[in-house]
Order: C-alpha cells, then structure tokens, then sequence
C-alpha cells in the first residue's frame, strides 16, 4: 500500500460488491504514485480494455505508452505485468488485497517513431 492510497474499508468494498456483483473494485496509482485513481470495472474486461479507459481518464500525448503491474495480494515486493488479454476477474481472483481490491501501479514511457 502506497502512502498516497486513502484507506478503503473492506467493509465499503463488501457493500460495492454486493451493490455492484459482476465488478471489480481497483485502484490505480499512476506517475509514481502521484496520483489515484479509483474504478470499478465489469469483471470481464481485459487489461487492453482497461488500459483504453484509463488512457481517457490521463491527458497523455500520442508518443507516450502506458505499462500497467499488478501488486501481487498488495505485496510491494511481487509485482507482475499481465498479458493484455488477461481478464480482470482471473487477476482479482489471484491479486485482490486484504481489502478486497485489486492494486494496479500504471507507468506512462515515451515512445519513438511516431508519424
């Protein structure tokens, strides 16, 4: 858990569940941990398909590429990089915190060669 994330009850996160069953609860630290971001996703989606509603919510440029990690169960020292045609809820099964959510950290890198 970074020191930027604002502590969500796993209590909250049982009732958004139960409000909300097909979703998941994930919270994405993007540009160091500068900033959060807070979802709540169909589970059926796919890292490609989250990364393009990300890619909405930032104002990046067309040379710039996002990298998504998941913190293995919000264990800072396992983190992994998801094939883009994972689905959330395989990650959330295997990667949910104690709280029931899902941890993503998302990098922004500029890339080269664009027209």
């Amino acid at each position: 858990m970074t020191t930027l994330e604002k502590k969500v009850s796993r209590s909250e996160i049982q009732k958004l569940l139960l409000k909300h069953p097909n979703h998941i609860p994930i919270i994405a630290n993007f540009d160091k941990n500068q900033k959060q971001f807070r979802f709540i996703v169909k589970s059926e989606l796919t890292i490609m398909e989250f990364l393009a509603i990300f890619r909405k919510r930032v104002s990046l440029n067309s040379q710039e590429a996002l990298w998504l990690y998941v913190n293995g169960n919000g264990n800072q020292n396992k983190v992994i990089m998801p094939s883009t045609t994972t689905t959330l809820s395989n990650l959330y099964e295997q990667y949910k915190n104690d709280d029931l959510v899902l941890l993503f950290q998302v990098e922004r890198e500029n890339t080269f060669g664009s027209l």
